[in-house]
């Protein structure tokens, strides 16, 4: 798409992908009958004279028969800043509850970069609600099994077989596929709402809290330029890391940068199999370069952890790639048909608060970790779907206070559990200590023989632990 150009639809919702859509109501009654929407529970709550009803299907949040909720703003009701896995999934969550949502990105069209490719059994659930994980699912290839290998010698420290978690998840596996195939999804489906637009080539600039909402400025690419201020009731920052619309939240962003960057090598080469026995995911541990392999639908990545300070151009040299290679699969390795290198810093920060007012942040705006383990993305998209159930919860009635509830669910979420993770695989995967390596590698097999735990562990690890209640 070109700059400036709106991507957007006029066909009608799917009725029955509402119906059961809502929260504090699942079926109401009057007298005898049963009220399955809510403009019917509405209309016979007030010919009633039923106020405490009528209150409390205004503030249920979710609105079937192509009803809006009773938004009172002047402007948007939701803009949201960032095409990416976060915006796309938070504008189709709001879309799908009948909330008008309007999107701006920095680019022309969704972005190509593939960076991030793990998606856990948590997040799938929650896009089984929008009616996007099946066909997530059959884009993409799933790892029902991952390993922990010792760099080394080869051995195997420990295997993780998700399928044991297939009592409390429909999706007892981690899901390897490109980020851009699920922006893709997600785009598509997001255009059959009327309400909703995606605007590309329009990069948002900043925002800041007004009295009744938020203003966000929006920049106009090209001839002419200049910038045009769209006042809304909220929006949302999902522009990544050196995200616009974070300073209209917090000038701080405090945390650190890790020693090390990581280079991802994308092959066509099949090289799980050059390991005896190897699962379609593998860690590899070693005190000098650890390693990670990732087997995706139509291709395999390898990706090694060197340090920080060696340049971008060095990383993608061929002659450095195919030593790397050929150091982890021998000289197999050299005969690998290498597609493309990529190579980026990790850091962990985290902002102090999630939000100022009507602005808004969620995903890598808010926070950014070590994706050792694929927990960073998951983290966003989960801040996401909660973020949909608050905001159209508030534009319904309820308190704006739950806002300040998502700042501290999901702050903790990130802060407690998911950099608390994501440290401990980069400390154990490169731990050159070794004493503690070894007491680290006898803990994994403790663990391996104990089922309960290595469920607990799996659930963790699947992020089922911290992946929000939303309503569906």
């Amino acid at each position: 798409m070109t700059p400036g150009v709106v991507a957007s639809s006029g066909r009608e919702t799917s009725r029955t992908s509402r119906s059961r859509r809502l929260t504090s109501v699942a079926f109401a009654s009057i007298g005898k009958r049963s009220v399955r929407s809510i403009s019917e529970g509405v209309r016979l709550a007030v010919a009633g004279g039923d106020d405490a009803l009528l209150e409390r299907l205004h503030a249920c949040g979710r609105y079937q028969d192509g009803e809006h909720p009773p938004v009172n703003v002047t402007g948007e009701p939701v803009v949201i800043a960032g095409a990416g896995p976060v915006g796309l999934s938070l504008a189709l969550a709001l879309a799908e509850r009948d909330v008008p949502v309007r999107v701006f990105e920095r680019l022309p069209t969704l972005s190509g970069e593939s960076r991030a490719s793990t998606f856990h059994p948590s997040t799938l659930e929650l896009f089984a609600g929008l009616h996007v994980a099946n066909e997530l699912v059959e884009l993409g290839y799933c790892a029902e099994t991952m390993q922990y290998r010792d760099r080394a010698t080869g051995a195997v420290i420990v295997e993780f077989d998700f399928r044991e978690l297939a009592e409390e998840t429909a999706f007892p596996f981690r899901l390897q596929v490109e980020q851009s195939t699920l922006t893709a999804v997600l785009l598509k489906r997001l255009l059959k709402h009327r309400h909703a637009r995606v605007e590309f080539g329009r990069p948002a600039v900043g925002a800041t809290a007004t009295g009744d909402g938020a203003a966000v400025r929006v920049a106009h690419l090209g001839e002419g330029g200049g910038e045009e201020v769209i006042e809304a009731r909220f929006v949302v920052g999902t522009d990544g890391a050196h995200s616009a619309i974070r300073p209209g939240v917090t000038s701080e962003f405090p945390g650190f940068s890790f020693p090390s960057r990581f280079v991802m090598v994308f092959t066509t080469t099949d090289v799980i199999k050059f390991f005896v026995d190897g699962a379609p995911v593998i860690y590899l541990w070693d005190t000098v370069q650890p390693a990670t392999v990732f087997t995706l639908r139509d291709h395999w990545r390898t990706v090694f952890q060197v340090d920080a300070d060696e340049s971008e151009a060095h990383s993608k040299d061929p002659k450095v790639v195919e030593e790397r290679l050929v150091g982890l699969f021998g000289e197999r390795g050299r005969g690998c048909d290498v597609r493309t290198v990529t190579s980026y810093r990790l850091h962990q920060r985290i902002v102090p608060v999630y939000r100022n007012g009507g602005v808004v942040l969620a995903g890598d705006a808010a926070h950014l970790n070590a994706p050792l383990g694929g927990m960073g993305m998951n983290c966003g998209i989960h801040d996401a779907f909660m973020l949909a159930d608050v905001l159209s919860g508030i534009l319904a009635g309820a308190p704006e206070a739950d806002l300040d509830t998502y700042s501290t669910v999901r702050r903790k979420a990130a802060e407690t559990y998911v950099f608390h993770r994501a440290r401990e695989n980069y400390q154990q995967f490169s731990e050159a200590d070794a004493g503690l390596r070894e007491k680290a590698i006898a803990r994994w097999r403790s663990i391996a023989g104990d089922p309960s735990r290595m469920r607990t562990v799996m659930r963790e690890m699947s992020m089922l632990d911290t992946m929000p209640a939303v309503a569906r």
